[in-house]
């Protein structure tokens, strides 16, 4: 596979333009990048794009700087939306698809945090009421259980933000240029503990674009000895772990009286008595159709997933023998009110 080259890179500078589009915004970040390494629009054969806020960003960047019929491919991946585009571009390139390519990502942010809205058939927004999904909420309880797992402290939390700071005063782009020290971040107005305001991201307006070329075509076009070769780039997602860091162990209960419908996806019968019923104790027990299930796989060397799916496949055949019900996880909370 072919070796993937950076031949050109630029960006606008971070701040809030509530004058100018997303697309406009993106077309400015992309011409600069050209501009880096002397190429036009005609010379790129793909383009790839990254946003979260709107959609079919990249046809709608190429209406402002020149449609040539060239691939477009949009991406949305959260906090990694921009890397994602600038991957795909380079993926494009070592499969041999492409010899030039474009990479851009570009977003506009409203000021403040970012708190989910209600959607869909959501009574409420659930945002507050039982914890919190913002991003100096997050970062705090991950903060916490880096601090009780290795002894972090505030202060050492506080430094990163220093440090960053004091970077922003070499970059002419960045929305603000001061340093911070140590105690006017630890004296901020505390957001999520360990998290003050001085620690937290601001949310701005910003654009940024990269040229890729394959090795032979940076040597064809004369840019080889300015190019930055890219090394790897690689792409995960989390994996399944058995413990939840909000509850080391979930429960599933067994009940005679729920909605035959539910099936099992997550199964862990091992949870306390909910009455005397011969049924119940059965599942409980030693000879408990999920635990033969779960052994049997384990036995076998199976995923955890084979063992739940044959965990299942014993809880089904109980079912028909037993006339039992097992609840579905998305059910429990509301059948644990019903059976007390």
């Amino acid at each position: 596979m072919a070796d993937v080259y950076v031949v050109g890179i630029d960006m606008i500078r971070f701040g809030r333009y509530p004058e100018r589009t997303v697309v406009q915004l993106a077309a400015d970040a992309v011409l600069l990048a050209l501009d880096d390494c002397g190429l036009g629009i005609t010379d790129i054969q793909a383009l790839f794009s990254g946003n979260i806020g709107e959609t079919m960003t990249g046809q709608r960047t190429l209406q402002l700087i020149g449609q040539t019929g060239i691939p477009v491919v949009n991406c949305t991946n959260a906090c990694a939306t921009g890397a994602t585009a600038f991957r795909e571009g380079w993926t494009a390139i070592k499969a041999g698809l492409f010899d030039t390519v474009l990479c851009v990502g570009v977003e506009k942010m409203a000021p403040g945090m970012i708190v989910k809205k209600k959607v869909g058939n959501e009574p409420f927004p659930a945002e507050g009421l039982i914890g919190s999904e913002t991003m100096p909420a997050v970062f705090s309880m991950v903060g916490l259980e880096h601090a009780r797992k290795y002894g972090t402290t505030i202060e050492q939390f506080a430094k990163v933000s220093v440090k960053n700071h004091h970077h922003s005063t070499f970059n002419p782009k960045s929305m603000y240029q001061k340093e911070t020290p140590l105690e006017e971040v630890l004296g901020a107005e505390m957001i999520a503990y360990p998290n003050t305001k001085l620690m937290c991201s601001v949310n701005v307006d910003g654009a940024a674009a990269a040229v890729l070329m394959s090795e032979k075509r940076a040597r064809e076009a004369g840019v080889l000895d300015r190019a930055v070769r890219v090394r790897a780039s690689a792409l995960a997602s989390d994996a399944w772990t058995e413990r939840n860091q909000a509850l080391d162990r979930q429960r599933r209960y067994v009940s005679g009286r729920s909605n035959s419908r539910q099936c099992i996806r997550w199964i862990a019968v091992e949870g306390p008595p909910l009455g005397g019923h011969r049924h119940r104790e059965y599942l409980r027990g030693e000879y408990s159709p999920a635990r033969r299930g779960r052994q049997a796989a384990g036995r076998r060397g199976a995923h955890w997933f084979d063992a739940c799916r044959r965990a299942r496949q014993c809880l089904r055949r109980a079912h028909s023998r037993e006339g039992l019900t097992v609840f579905d996880h998305d059910k429990d909370r509301e059948s644990d009110g019903q059976n007390g």
